[in-house]
């Protein structure tokens, strides 16, 4: 899988603990992944699905096809105060293409764990 990263996308704490929280993502890194979450995490899946808690997400990630990811990109990744989101790319083997993107809250303003996502997930093929 190759990755792209925007330059800009690592000026603050909070940018490269996003941008090191979506790679970990899609490397399928769950312990990383784990590390990175409130006990209360909730992660929705706009129109798809929501999982509440740590297994919900162990359990997601081990159901991922990361084997279909041809190529990730990071554009952008923004923080403020207690949120974030993280925008970019994926591409798919089969010559499809996912727009992504993701708004994160932080469990407090230190910004060391995440209790929310919402993910916006389009089809662009």
């Amino acid at each position: 899988m190759k990755i792209k990263i925007s330059t800009d996308c690592g000026n603050s704490p909070k940018n490269l603990f996003l941008r090191d929280f979506s790679l970990a993502f899609t490397r399928g890194d769950s312990s990383d992944l784990l590390s990175r979450i409130s006990n209360d995490f909730v992660l929705t899946v706009v129109g798809e699905r929501k999982l509440q808690g740590r297994q919900a997400l162990a359990g997601e990630l081990e159901s991922l096809p990361l084997n279909q990811v041809r190529e990730v990109e990071i554009s952008h990744v923004l923080s403020h105060g207690k949120t974030g989101a993280v925008d970019g790319t994926v591409a798919l083997l089969d010559g499809g293409k996912l727009a992504v993107c993701c708004v994160f809250e932080f469990s407090s303003a230190k910004g060391d764990r995440i209790s929310r996502i919402i993910a916006y997930i389009i089809r662009e093929d």
